[in-house]
């Protein structure tokens, strides 16, 4: 909505030219404070869009999503998540878009906060594809998680080093415990993927239940071996040195 004339404020006897010249004058000069705060009139509104894409909703005709109609800086949509309750430091690997998704969805989230759905938002919200591992323990030194990898399932199941059915049915009776420590295993998805361990532990601080603790991050990694016709393949060696230092008398 285009923004309207001081002029009609006008009572009748005040509507003549002398009037309209100073209410036109002082459209022109308060024109650009007046845009301003008209944009702010939708700072916790997560589908603000333009003329453009408004009239394409109303005649059900498709548009582009790329619009620079859609809020686009990202400045501005960290302080809309902050508005939000998401403050976030440093997000220098987040996306304009992956911003917009999160700043649309975290109402839908924020009934479901501190539950397990929090991978399910990241994940859908930023398309990533996070995995987290709870982690159990006899003494709070080592950890063993909930699940390991199969390869022959190619899938995901009960640790066999901790009998987790035993371990809850008769109350921890092997000294296995659950804890609050995580492992976050960032998966295939490019979101993550030039993230720093630093940058990811600041955003799982930001962003996850604050009761969880950040054990270790795994990260997966395809080498590629060789081409189609096997022409070119990669060797791939592992050394390791050990040091032994004589401590005895």
């Amino acid at each position: 909505m285009a923004n309207l004339s001081k002029s009609i404020l006008l009572p009748p006897y005040l509507n003549n030219t002398m009037w309209t010249d100073l209410t036109n004058a002082m459209d022109q000069l308060f024109l650009d404070t007046e845009t301003a705060t008209k944009q702010l009139q939708g700072v916790r509104n997560p589908y603000v869009v333009g003329p453009l894409i408004q009239n394409a909703i109303a005649s059900g005709v498709m548009f582009d999503i790329t619009s620079s109609e859609y809020q686009t800086d990202l400045q501005l949509l960290l302080k809309q998540l902050a508005f939000n309750g998401l403050p976030l430091n440093n997000p220098s690997y987040l996306s304009a878009t992956q911003a917009l998704m999160l700043f649309r969805n975290i109402g839908a989230y924020w009934y479901s906060k501190g539950t397990g759905k929090i991978i399910d938002f990241i994940n859908f919200t930023m398309g990533a594809s996070l995995q987290m591992i709870n982690l159990w323990t006899k003494d709070y030194v080592s950890f063993e998680p909930e699940t390991v990898y199969d390869l022959e399932t190619n899938s995901e199941i009960p640790n066999p080093f901790i009998d987790l059915t035993q371990t809850v049915a008769l109350g921890y009776p092997d000294g296995w415990y659950p804890t609050t420590h995580v492992n976050m295993a960032l998966g295939t998805s490019s979101v993550f993927k030039n993230i720093t361990a630093d940058e990811f532990l600041q955003f799982f601080n930001d962003v996850f239940n604050y009761n969880l603790v950040l054990y270790a991050i795994e990260i997966d990694n395809t080498i590629p071996i060789g081409v189609a016709n096997q022409q070119n393949m990669i060797s791939i060696g592992l050394f390791m040195e050990v040091d032994v230092y004589h401590t005895g008398p």
